[in-house]
């Protein structure tokens, strides 16, 4: 039996590193620029008592009502339904608390647009920053670090003209092979899309259930069968599965930990 051809093989890894200032300024400079659209869209949006029932109220209290399915009576006596009702009907009647609280927070002081909402965000930066630096930043990338496992993972898949220079000294590792583009015709794009935000949710996923082998069961099988849809059938390509002859997963390898495995093969 002839072998499989392995078109490429790559392991891309999800360092940690401090989220550079500028992103972080960034992204209370971008907050700051687009405050009156937002509080615009908002009162556009949730004008009126009714439509908060219905927007905001109501869902909630859907999602309420699931949290408390478990629940028989309360120590205080309560049933289910009555736990339900009361919050449902607290949740209904706060549109004129919240309003108020965000007209506030939005409101024009010292000549200054939404003053109040931009030094909230400012004071938040730092916060932002150090969150992102823990999870989403380490699997996009950024400017200054380049882009990460998520991008460099589609862009591989794809042949895509940065996929080569994307790979990372030190950082990630190519086992064999050379980009390889998989797509359908005209997809490329969609899947570079997908991918990228699939894989990134599933990075962060990973990393908060410190890489338990259940939950990267879950992730890998879903990873793969979004690459697996947007296969080309007439390149003959092995079909995608968790640590197939194609395959796009995640790993704890035993030394760098979390990592990203990309492999396609050819029959």
């Amino acid at each position: 039996m002839t072998p499989d051809i392995i078109k490429f093989h790559i392991k891309l890894g999800f360092p940690l590193f401090e989220a550079p200032w500028r992103s972080s300024d960034q992204w209370a400079q971008v907050l700051g620029l687009v405050a009156p659209q937002v509080n615009a869209k908002r009162k556009l949006a949730v004008p009126t008592e009714q439509s908060f029932a219905d927007k905001i109220a109501d869902p909630s209290s859907v999602g309420y009502q699931e949290i408390i399915s478990g629940i028989t009576t309360t120590r205080k006596g309560k049933t289910q339904a009555m736990v339900y009702n009361a919050q449902r009907q607290k949740l209904r009647t706060a549109f004129t608390n919240w309003s108020q609280k965000l007209d506030f927070m939005f409101a024009t002081v010292d000549g200054v647009e939404a003053k109040r909402f931009k030094e909230a965000v400012a004071a938040a930066k730092n916060l932002w920053g150090a969150g992102a630096s823990k999870s989403l930043l380490r699997a996009t990338g950024t400017r200054l670090e380049g882009i990460g496992a998520s991008i460099i993972a589609a862009y591989w898949l794809t042949k895509h003209k940065k996929a080569v220079g994307s790979i990372r000294t030190g950082t990630d590792q190519v086992v064999s092979g050379s980009p390889f583009n998989i797509c359908q015709p005209g997809l490329a794009n969609t899947l570079v899309s997908a991918l990228t935000q699939n894989l990134t949710f599933a990075l962060i996923v990973a990393q908060q259930a410190e890489l338990d082998p259940a939950i990267l069961a879950v992730l890998n099988a879903r990873l793969n069968m979004v690459a697996q849809m947007f296969i080309d059938p007439s390149l003959g390509l092995v079909s995608f599965s968790p640590g197939g002859g194609s395959h796009l997963d995640i790993i704890n390898d035993s030394v760098l930990g979390e990592m990203v495995s990309v492999k396609v093969s050819q029959v």
